[in-house]
């Protein structure tokens, strides 16, 4: 793999994402604090209006970077429901409660579209690192999992999603915490492997890394939760 100096991005499509991501999350908290549509409409209609307004403004900014980045994302968002599932409906170690709303299955909907925003922050943050490709692959991982061990610890309260059965700490399931380190490093190295290639070719990539994810929880349950290796 290529090294270079640093990650790209000008100073501008830091401030611009920091100022909508700033946005983004006053209408969230006011979105749920809102007594009706059902939650599950709220949050669907919430992760709509994040990526069609992303996109726009990264379109309306010039910055080139975003809307690469966040079209990466976008289908390994939709492929993300495929571990949720096993999840659920294989290991039994995960929830989502009904609260309204189209689901896929035992999954909302809404999760097909969530995934690309803590992604994406932790992506474009380590692609802004003064760092060969390695380091900043590294470096994916650990925004990946600190961005999401934070969801962990406060979206059960909603409530999204909540652990079932196993180890917790400040309702962080332990067995995922390594697990999504690994997703944002294996996605940011298929970023990187795949940005200047065929559209087919990212979507592979996507769906590879999400089978890449599935197999990482699955592996961890079994060691931390059943004891594999005693």
């Amino acid at each position: 793999m290529r090294a270079s100096s640093s990650g790209s991005g000008s100073p501008g499509s830091v401030r611009d994402a920091v100022a909508f991501h700033a946005a983004f999350g006053v209408l969230a908290l006011a979105g749920l604090a809102l007594p009706a549509p059902a939650l599950g409409w709220r949050l669907l209609a919430l992760v709509v209006i994040y990526n069609v307004a992303f996109f726009l403004v990264g379109r309306w900014r010039m910055h080139r970077e975003w809307t690469r980045l966040w079209a990466f994302l976008v289908p390994l968002s939709a492929f993300q429901v495929i571990p949720d599932a096993v999840l659920v409906g294989v290991i039994g170690s995960l929830d989502f409660p009904d609260t309204g709303g189209p689901r896929l299955g035992p999954i909302p909907l809404a999760m097909a579209g969530m995934w690309t925003i803590p992604l994406w922050v932790a992506l474009f943050a380590a692609d802004r690192q003064r760092a060969g490709d390695r380091v900043r692959i590294l470096v994916a991982g650990l925004f990946t999992g600190l961005i999401l061990v934070g969801a962990e610890a406060t979206l059960w309260a909603i409530p999204i999603w909540q652990a079932v059965g196993v180890t917790t700490v400040a309702h962080v399931a332990l067995y995922v915490v390594l697990p999504e380190v690994l997703l944002g490093s294996v996605a940011y190295a298929a970023y990187l492997s795949t940005r200047d290639g065929s559209r087919g070719r990212q979507v592979a990539a996507a769906a590879l890394v999400s089978l890449v994810y599935a197999g990482a929880l699955v592996t961890s349950y079994g060691i931390i939760e059943r004891g594999l290796f005693p």
